[in-house]
C-alpha cells in the first residue's frame, strides 16, 4: 500500500486498465510506515508513504525531467470570388490542398476572410489567393502572426510581380495550380521542421552531479528503434505500411502518392524520399513524436534504411575526422515558455526524437529562424550544434547531392541523436533573438547508457520479433521506475553485503 501525493493514472494505457494502475516518478521518494499486515495467503503488506516537506509538497525528486513540444496547428485557406465547390476542377483542386493539409478552409469574400484569419490563434496560415484579392487583403492581414505563407494564383503573373514585391510573406505567383500544390507542400515541410519534440533533463541533486536522465518516452521509442534498425525487411514490409495508409490514412493521402511509393520505393533512396514533398515524411515524423507505436513499426524498414544510408555516408564523409571539430546550425521559432525550460536546464541534455535536419551555413539558418518567430509569443532559435568527429559515432551525413532540392547543403542526423545544453545567450534584443549551444553527446556517456542497457536486458528474446513482442508502453515504463528506485532510493533494509544488485531492486518494487 502506497501513499503519494503525486503519480499518474495509466489507465487506457495499459494492458489491464481496469486495474487503475499509478505511475510514480523516478525519483519519488518512500518511507516504511509499517510492515506488521499480514495477509491469509502468507503474502506481506508494507504501507509506504511518499517523503514530503512541511508544507506537504513532494520532495525534488533526484531527476527533474521535462517535455518540450511545440507543434502549431496548421490551415490552408483558398480565397476566389469564382469558386463553385460543386464544380469537378474546385472539388479536385480542393481535395489536391487537403492531401496536402487536413484543413482546409474556403471563401470567396475577403471581409469575411479577414475576419477568420484575425480571430484564429496559435495557428499557422497558407493562404492562397487571387491576385486582385491578394491585392486588397494583404495590407490587412500581413502583420498577423498567424500567416505563415501567401500564394498567388493568378492568370497574368507580369501584372502582380511589382506589388507581390513589398511583402516578405509571398513565396510565390504562379499561373499553375500543380505549382501553388508544389510551394504548400514546401511550407508545410518547413512549418514541419520548425517544431520541436525534445526531451530535456537536469540532475537537480548537487550531491551527483553526473546523473542524467531521458525522458521515458524517449527510451521507449530508442529502443523500438534498435530493433527496428536489426530487423529483416522485405517487400512485405512496404506491402504492410502502404496497407496501413489506406486503412488509417486513405481520406488523407491521394490515392496516386500511395501507389507511387509502393511502385517506386526503391527507385530513390532513402534521404531522397525524405527530403521530398511527400506523405511519408509527415507520417514519420508525427508517429516519432506521438510515440503511435503501430506507425512506427510499419516505418520500421524505412527507419532502418534512412539509418544505413546516414551511417554509411557518415563513414565515408568523416572517416578522416580525428581531432577535428564540426559545426551545424539549426534556426526556428520557438515560445517563450519553451525558451524559459531550456534556460533553467543548461547543463542537462536536449534529445530530438526524430530525424534532425541542420545546415553547416549559419546564415541560413539566421534566415529560417527570423522567418518562423513572427508571432509575439515566440522568439527566435538558432542552435548552434558541435560534435567532435574524434568520438562521433552517431550517423549524420552531409546530404546536399541526394536530397529532393539540392540547392542548400544540408546535415541530416539519424533520429534520438543526443546533446549536452552548453550555453544559452541572447544574440540581439529587439528581435528577441537566442542562441543555443549544444554539444553532441555518444550513447556510450555514462548514466544514460546505464540506463539503456538495463533496458536492453530487460527485453531480450531470440530474434528481433521476440524481442518487439516483449516491448509495451506499460512494461517499459514498470522497468524505468524499478531501475530508478534500485539506484536511487536510499536502502531501507540494510541489506548485507553478499545481497545482488537484483536483490535489492526485487525488494524495492
Amino acid at each position: 500500500m502506497v501513499e503519494a501525493v503525486n503519480g499518474r493514472n495509466l489507465s487506457g494505457y495499459t494492458k489491464h486498465p481496469d486495474e487503475n494502475e499509478v505511475l510514480l516518478g523516478p525519483g519519488t521518494r518512500l518511507s516504511v510506515e509499517s510492515d506488521d499486515l499480514k495477509l491469509n495467503d502468507g503474502l506481506k503488506v508494507v504501507h509506504l508513504v511518499e517523503i514530503t516537506d512541511k508544507n506537504n509538497e513532494t520532495l525534488p525528486a533526484v531527476m527533474n525531467t521535462i517535455s518540450i513540444t511545440s507543434k502549431p496547428d496548421l490551415i490552408a485557406i483558398w480565397l476566389d470570388s469564382e469558386i463553385n465547390e460543386s464544380h469537378q476542377y474546385y472539388s479536385e483542386s480542393i481535395s489536391q490542398i487537403q492531401s496536402i493539409v487536413n484543413d482546409v478552409k474556403i471563401f470567396t469574400d475577403a471581409a469575411t476572410c479577414i475576419k477568420f484569419l484575425n480571430k484564429v490563434k496559435d495557428t499557422k496560415i497558407l493562404l492562397v489567393t487571387t491576385g486582385s484579392l491578394g491585392q486588397s487583403i494583404v495590407v490587412h492581414i500581413h502583420h498577423l502572426p498567424q500567416i505563415y505563407s501567401i500564394f498567388v494564383f493568378c492568370r497574368d503573373t507580369a501584372k502582380h510581380e511589382q506589388w507581390t514585391q513589398n511583402w516578405s510573406k509571398i513565396k510565390g505567383i504562379e499561373t499553375d495550380f500543380e505549382a501553388i500544390c508544389e510551394l504548400i507542400k514546401v511550407a508545410a515541410k518547413n512549418i514541419e521542421n520548425d517544431s520541436i519534440d525534445t526531451s530535456i533533463t537536469l540532475n537537480n541533486n548537487a550531491i551527483d552531479q553526473n546523473m542524467d536522465f531521458i525522458d521515458q518516452s524517449y527510451m521507449y521509442t530508442f529502443l523500438l528503434k534498435e530493433i527496428l534498425i536489426t530487423m529483416k525487411h522485405d517487400k512485405r514490409s512496404i506491402q504492410e505500411f502502404v496497407a496501413y495508409c489506406r486503412d488509417s490514412h486513405g481520406n488523407e493521402f491521394p490515392k496516386r502518392d500511395i501507389e507511387q511509393f509502393q511502385q517506386e520505393y526503391h527507385e530513390h533512396s532513402p534521404i531522397w524520399w525524405y527530403t521530398a514533398p511527400h506523405f511519408l515524411y509527415s507520417v514519420l515524423q508525427h508517429s516519432l513524436e506521438t510515440l503511435d507505436f503501430e506507425a512506427i513499426i510499419k516505418l520500421g524498414f524505412f527507419i532502418r534504411d534512412l539509418h544505413e544510408q546516414l551511417g554509411k555516408l557518415h563513414s565515408e564523409q568523416f572517416k578522416k575526422g580525428k581531432g577535428k571539430l564540426l559545426t551545424v546550425y539549426r534556426g526556428q521559432g520557438l515560445p517563450k515558455s519553451d525558451l524559459q525550460k531550456l534556460k533553467s536546464h543548461v547543463g542537462g541534455l536536449l534529445s530530438f526524437n526524430h530525424f534532425l535536419s541542420t545546415s553547416p551555413d549559419r546564415l541560413i539558418s539566421i534566415a529560417n529562424a527570423r522567418q518562423a518567430a513572427e508571432n509575439q509569443e515566440s522568439v527566435r532559435v538558432l542552435f548552434v550544434i558541435t560534435v567532435d568527429l574524434s568520438i562521433s559515432s552517431t550517423p549524420f551525413a552531409n546530404i546536399r547531392d541526394l536530397q529532393y532540392y539540392s540547392s542548400h547543403e544540408s546535415v541530416l542526423f539519424t533520429t534520438h541523436s543526443v546533446f549536452r545544453i552548453e550555453r544559452i545567450q541572447q544574440m540581439d534584443k529587439e528581435s528577441r533573438f537566442w542562441q543555443v549551444q549544444l554539444t553532441m553527446m555518444e550513447h556510450n556517456d555514462g548514466y544514460w547508457s546505464s540506463l539503456t542497457e538495463f533496458m536492453r536486458n530487460e527485453i531480450q528474446g531470440p530474434t528481433e520479433y521476440h524481442r518487439l513482442e516483449n516491448e509495451s508502453l506499460s512494461q517499459i515504463q514498470e522497468i524505468t521506475v524499478q531501475f530508478m528506485i534500485a539506484i536511487t532510493a536510499p536502502p531501507k533494509l540494510n541489506p548485507t553485503s553478499s545481497e545482488t544488485v537484483e536483490d535489492k531492486y526485487y525488494v524495492s518494487k
